[in-house]
């Protein structure tokens, strides 16, 4: 959608509220389990014992934008839990052990940044009366408008959860390691895990498209590929409203293939895939495949674009190809005042050299005979 009335929004986020809670009891232990009424049963995981309608969010919120695992030493906020980290974007397993990366208050987010960077509008007092009405008065905008004391909101975690004992790890956050992630994707490659999204830093670094290797038998982590890695960079596409928000990643042909967004020779920015046989040797080791000229101009990476620059959507390798969904919409291809472009399909064949060869399956059938 190009442009969302209050009331036309507030119908979509309307759609999550539609479909009726399980039933929720509490076991010998007190922890709150669910049955769907179908064979099935669940377990709480995140503050086993609080029920619903109450804070839960996997981590504690500790107040001033710090977090902690619920009954960690030094925890004093227990079963107080942070609202804005409910939103699981990107998993990944390893033996008993889920990592799971947020995205911290995403519709509260989202609305927050509609005014302004993500470049549609609506009536602030409007949009937040019906809200209130909606959520009766407990929509979540972000702890900052909620708690007197905080500065800034916790922001984006890695958490890994045992799915036996319901143990949690915290393993990134701005509170805990100066790193605020907000990872849209996962997965695993020749032992390791691959996290990609816009990520935070507390030395300055805002929003950088990145990947993050973690190493799941020790935890640690760096950063393996970072698009726009000078702040001047970064200054420049926040500038020009290029979205940062990366998403696609995948293996194929027994290599780790990503998306990022980064610029071409002639210092313009656009959306490229590349791949790697060992991303743990970092930058260096990715070779570029694609780019927005080679994708036939399809990836929309401004945040005024189409699902707010959607770009490299998702790739999955099949049969011995690589297929990349594409977000399209632009402004300047809408179709009209109320809509725009939808996504487009490439499949990219390697040649004998490693390069790729692109050829269009949903897209522009007169230009690109797709």
């Amino acid at each position: 959608m190009r442009r969302v009335g209050t009331l036309g929004l507030v119908a979509a986020l309307a759609a999550i509220l539609v479909s009726p809670l399980p039933a929720h009891a509490e076991d010998a232990s007190g922890a709150v389990t669910y049955n769907a009424g179908n064979g099935y049963s669940f377990e709480k995981l995140s503050h086993p014992t609080v029920g619903t309608s109450q804070p839960d969010g996997i981590v504690d919120y500790q107040g001033n934008g710090a977090v902690a695992v619920p009954g960690a030493d030094g925890n004093t906020a227990n079963n107080e839990g942070d609202r804005g980290q409910s939103y699981t974007w990107a998993a990944a397993s390893y033996g008993d052990w889920l990592y799971v990366g947020t995205c911290y208050a995403a519709m509260g987010n989202t609305l927050t940044l509609m005014n302004s960077t993500l470049g549609d509008s609506f009536d602030v007092e409007t949009m937040r009366l019906t809200l209130e009405a909606m959520f009766n008065g407990t929509f979540f905008y972000g702890q900052q408008k909620e708690d007197g004391t905080a500065d800034k909101d916790s922001g984006g975690i890695l958490v890994k959860i045992n799915t036996k004992t319901g143990e949690t790890k915290l393993l990134l956050s701005e509170s805990l390691n100066g790193v605020a992630p907000l990872f849209r994707n996962a997965v695993s490659y020749k032992g390791k895990l691959y996290f990609c999204g816009s990520v935070r830093t507390n030395d300055g670094k805002g929003g950088l498209p990145a990947v993050y290797e973690i190493d799941p038998k020790t935890d640690e982590y760096k950063v393996v590929y970072q698009g726009l890695s000078s702040m001047q960079d970064y200054g420049a596409a926040y500038k020009q409203g290029i979205s940062t928000g990366i998403r696609g990643m995948c293996v194929h042909d027994g290599q780790l293939v990503i998306s990022n967004v980064g610029k071409d020779a002639n210092g313009n920015f656009v959306s490229t895939i590349l791949t790697s046989s060992d991303p743990s040797k970092g930058q260096d080791s990715f070779t570029e495949i694609a780019n927005s000229e080679t994708l036939f101009g399809y990836p929309a990476i401004r945040y005024q674009d189409s699902i707010y620059g959607g770009a490299i959507w998702d790739m999955v390798s099949y049969n011995g190809h690589l297929y990349a969904t594409i977000c399209t919409g632009t402004p300047e291809n809408a179709p009209d005042d109320n809509s725009m472009q939808s996504f487009a399909m490439v499949r990219g064949d390697k040649n004998a050299d490693g390069s790729y060869s692109w050829t269009p399956i949903v897209g522009d059938q007169k230009t690109d005979g797709a």
